[in-house]
């Protein structure tokens, strides 16, 4: 009541008179009752300065002197320092306008509206959040793009993780019709954050030993096979979230075939 009466007090002919009446067992309320007719006196006063200079004033005083509540003495101060400074700019701050209140449910169709008022309260209107960190593969972009540049490992990491990676997350492909050295492979593949960390020649043959990382943090480790004069070479990857490795192949032929 408190409130209604100093939010509406240039509608009601008495709101001096009432908010007085409650004035007067002011230290027994509560706080929060406390606080609400502060800010009802001081609209009062706001909107209608003439009469009620005596009620504002008193307020003030029994809530910064007498009070021994933070709360209501440091409102009671803020509101003090607004009407004896500028009272045009206390007037806009406790008088400021309400935001309107609308229902964006007016912008929804009524079939849809009414499918979705079905699943209040239960899991659906959360579980179809996907996870930042999760990506589901059906979408028709190279995944190059989700290479970060800081996917260059340590040898002795790289030699670590192989190893541990168990042997059936390990895939072998075949890039054919590639003509590229090992050279050329090696820095075209670098310009799309895959980095060749160790290299060697076994029987003819370069290897390369490389590594990759995803966004989300997920390491792809690979062995390139490249015999010269051979047009077709082999890759095995290992990473411990296999089902990107077919991905992975796809960026390879991609990146030497162009």
């Amino acid at each position: 009541m408190i409130w209604i009466v100093g939010e509406y007090a240039e509608r009601i002919d008495n709101t001096d008179e009432l908010l007085e009446s409650f004035l007067e067992g002011f230290h027994d309320d509560s706080t929060q009752v406390q606080l609400t007719l502060l800010t009802a006196i001081v609209k009062l006063f706001l909107k209608k300065p003439s009469g009620t200079q005596e009620l504002v004033q008193q307020v003030l005083s029994l809530t910064t002197q007498d009070s021994d509540n933070p709360d209501l003495r440091d409102r009671g101060y803020i509101y003090w320092r607004l009407l004896s400074t500028d009272p045009v700019t206390a007037k806009e701050v406790v008088l400021s306008e309400k935001p309107l209140i609308s229902e964006e449910t007016d912008l929804i169709e009524p079939t849809l509206l009414d499918e979705l008022i079905c699943h209040i309260g239960s899991l659906a209107s959360v579980s179809v959040k996907n996870n930042i960190d999760v990506f589901y593969f059906s979408c028709l972009i190279p995944l190059n793009v989700l290479f970060v540049e800081n996917g260059k490992m340590e040898r002795q990491v790289f030699l670590a993780m192989w190893k541990d990676i168990p042997n059936e997350n390990e895939f072998q492909f075949q890039i054919k019709e590639c003509h590229l050295n090992a050279d050329t492979v090696s820095s075209k593949l670098q310009n799309d954050s895959v980095y060749t960390i160790a290299r060697r020649n076994v029987e003819g043959r370069d290897m390369l030993y490389q590594s990759l990382k995803l966004t989300n943090g997920i390491w792809i480790l690979a062995e390139l096979r490249i015999q010269p004069g051979n047009p077709n070479y082999t890759l095995l990857l290992k990473c411990r979230a296999p089902e990107v490795s077919q991905y992975i192949y796809q960026v390879y032929d991609s990146i030497l075939k162009n």
